[in-house]
């Protein structure tokens, strides 16, 4: 009798620490529903924990993020230029982007901070004098959650993770005293061509990566610090650096899907919390009927993601997918196209939509090849469903991601600035018809997914203690983390050896 009682009450104490829930604000780069969209199967998974999950976002023209029951939203709602906007993103079609716009677009995030703290100054104290057990920040642009974290940290000791929802760990790896050299993997700004290669064997491949790294490196941590830290100084932090935001972090969450082909150091800081597929629910009847005829030999998908403004696409780029779809008549496509109306007859065979259940479809068994610009989330789709790609990277890490699925092998790309036609079907036929590509990404999707704990699990676990640690270190810190730039590269010893090179040949 007493045995049965001691395991009552052992089984409701586990039962209280499983209930117990603790308040966490997420914090995504401002004016992006793609980053909060990397950030939700985290939120989501703790809020099936019983945490209490909030979100703060920050939009100047775009619509909210759409936010299930179980998240609660605090947007901070500012004014902006439409037309400008959307030029801005125009560019992408036309313009390449160096290291020099993570300087610029920190500057972005700084002149989003103040507008907020002008305009919702009630609203965002609110969230500032609140009582939180965790902050999830995101770590690229998000300065202004970065500054209730660290007010937070310093004034509550409260714990904060940064979840990497792009590859720009790549610049703050320093900090973290992982020895990374900034020429094992192509850089974030690897320059656009068809079949994008990496292979750091190459002298000159290293040296242009590591070129590219030392300027992203300047651009992402140097100059921000120095010239977008307004909002900042304006809640009280004076002494802001991104060397002190990763060193005080409890955890860095990561998706790294380039670690099979180009490895790289880790630490116990590091858990890899993207390698999860999401449930897919059943493909509705609308597209269903349509890929599912007998006498299609499978399904093309071309889509390009929500700011991906087809408007601004040069004609030369229009015209070769066009043409390109029009000659598959033994496939049936889905276009995913958001520009104006084409002057031409669209074929039987294709399906023209400004929106299309991405993930359905890439999972239906008839889709063959999957036509992207390369995101992050798309390729990560492409391996949860098994899906051979050709890529047409247009901005940030997508000629990096291009260059990382073809080390992989089941992938084809192709270069904005020279596609036409023939280069786009050949592309296109190659992934249909070689089974080499299909064969490399089910290797992949096999491993993606085998791990011993479930990724997301993981992160909730490691999310719970940092919660009950607090700021307490939850891990052994890497004695190199606590070394500047200067000195975890030796250049006061360099520098002290030229100079005493100098003198002695006087």
């Amino acid at each position: 009798m007493e045995l049965t009682s001691s395991m009552l009450v052992l089984s409701l104490f586990v039962l209280v620490l499983v209930a117990e829930g603790g308040d966490v604000l997420f914090g995504g780069m401002h004016a992006s529903r793609s980053h909060i969209g990397s950030m939700m199967p985290l939120a989501l998974r703790l809020a099936r924990d019983n945490h209490s999950v909030h979100f703060f976002e920050s939009y100047t023209l775009l619509d909210p993020f759409p936010f299930p029951p179980s998240i609660t939203s605090h947007l901070f709602k500012l004014p902006g230029d439409l037309v400008y906007s959307r030029q801005v993103l125009g560019l992408m079609w036309t313009r390449s982007y160096a290291p020099d716009v993570m300087s610029q677009l920190h500057t972005t995030g700084d002149n989003a901070f103040l507008d907020i703290l002008d305009t919702h100054p009630q609203k965002f104290y609110g969230l500032m004098n609140a009582t939180w057990d965790l902050h999830v920040v995101d770590e690229l642009f998000g300065l202004a959650s970065m500054g209730i974290a660290l007010r937070h940290f310093e004034e509550k000791h409260t714990p904060y993770i940064i979840q990497s929802t792009t590859s720009t760990i790549q610049c703050y790896t320093w900090q973290m005293g992982l020895g990374r050299p900034v020429y094992h993997r192509p850089s974030m700004w690897f320059p656009n061509g068809d079949d994008l290669h990496f292979d750091p064997s190459l002298f000159w491949m290293r040296l242009r990566a590591a070129i590219r790294g030392v300027h992203a490196f300047v651009t992402s941590d140097f100059l921000p610090q120095k010239n977008a830290v307004f909002g900042m100084r304006a809640v009280g932090i004076e002494d802001f650096s991104f060397f002190r935001l990763w060193h005080l972090k409890s955890f860095n969450f990561v998706e790294d899907l380039a670690t099979w082909v180009f490895p790289a150091a880790v630490s116990n800081e590091i858990k890899n919390v993207g390698r999860s597929c999401k449930k897919v629910k059943k493909l509705g009847a609308e597209f269903s009927e349509f890929v599912e005829d007998p006498n299609s030999k499978g399904t093309i998908f071309v889509a390009f993601g929500t700011n991906v403004l087809w408007e601004f696409a040069p004609e030369y780029i229009v015209d070769a997918f066009f043409d390109t779809l029009d000659r598959l008549s033994e496939y049936r496509v889905i276009f995913t196209y958001n520009g104006p109306k084409r002057n031409r007859t669209i074929p039987a065979h294709m399906k023209i939509v400004s929106w299309s259940p991405q993930l359905e479809l890439l999972s239906h068994p008839k889709t063959k090849v999957y036509v992207t610009h390369g995101g992050l989330k798309s390729v990560k789709e492409a391996i949860c469903t098994a899906t051979p790609l050709v890529v047409f990277p247009l901005f940030a890490e997508q000629t990096y991601n291009a260059a990382t699925v073809l080390k992989m092998g089941f992938a084809r790309s192709l270069n904005k600035y020279t596609v036409d036609e023939k280069k786009l079907y050949d592309a296109i036929v190659d992934v249909l018809e070689n089974p080499k590509y299909t064969v490399a990404v089910e290797k992949y999707s096999r491993m993606f997914t085998d791990l011993p704990m479930e990724a997301l699990d993981e992160g909730a676990f490691f999310a719970k203690r940092a919660m009950r640690l607090k700021t307490r270190t939850p891990y052994f810190k890497i004695e190199g983390a606590k070394l500047s730039w200067a000195e975890s590269l030796y250049v006061v010893f360099a520098v002290g050896l030229l100079v005493l090179w100098t003198v002695l040949s006087f």
